[in-house]
């Protein structure tokens, strides 16, 4: 039987550390944090989608500004 398993946590909870015990014993991870980054760095469609949502000033030389994304979302309920 597969088991999989969320980490979820708010910041400083030991989200890392325990993905980390995970890594060492061969449990394979997968970081949604590092996909999501990756997906921003490289999908057009996504960094067209995050310009026509949140406005142009959020993707800087065809990257996306994710500190300002990250102020906005978090900083606005409604974003």
């Amino acid at each position: 039987m597969t088991y999989f398993l969320g980490l979820t946590g708010g910041i400083a909870t030991g989200k890392s550390a325990a993905s980390t015990l995970f890594k060492t014993l061969g449990v394979p991870v997968i970081d949604a944090d590092q996909v999501a980054h990756q997906v921003m760095a490289e999908n057009q469609t996504v960094k067209e989608q995050i310009a026509a949502t949140f406005g142009d000033s959020l993707v800087i030389d065809g990257q996306v500004d994710r500190h300002k994304l990250g102020q906005l979302v978090f900083g606005q309920p409604t974003a």
